[in-house]
């Protein structure tokens, strides 16, 4: 059966996705990006993989990951450098009296 309308696959989409959040937030936190991307903010790909001895494609497709509607924990502007959202500043940075990261780890 073939429909004219098929609703928004969102929600479902962000059920799926859901099972890799945890896994990749804690690696982030382990290896410190949320802050080092605080603290050198604005900060590109190649020099944040550097700070953090991590290649650079694996924490970039973290971050894309991060970037995403569903977390909403860092933004890159158009020049490719990353920053972090309210809300990472907010949850994921220790000096945060609102910090969550032990919860992740």
């Amino acid at each position: 059966m073939t429909t004219s309308f098929l609703p928004s696959d969102k929600s479902i989409w962000f059920s799926w996705m859901s099972q890799y959040s945890h896994p990749i937030i804690c690696n982030l936190l382990e290896l410190k990006v949320f802050e080092v991307i605080h603290q050198k903010q604005p900060i590109n790909i190649v020099d944040l993989s550097k700070l953090v001895s991590v290649h650079p494609a694996p924490l970039s497709e973290c971050l894309l990951y991060c970037r995403g509607e569903q977390l909403n924990l860092v933004s890159c502007n158009e020049n490719l450098e990353y920053f972090l959202t309210q809300t990472a500043e907010s949850f994921l940075l220790e000096s945060s009296e609102h910090y969550w990261g032990h919860m992740f780890t």
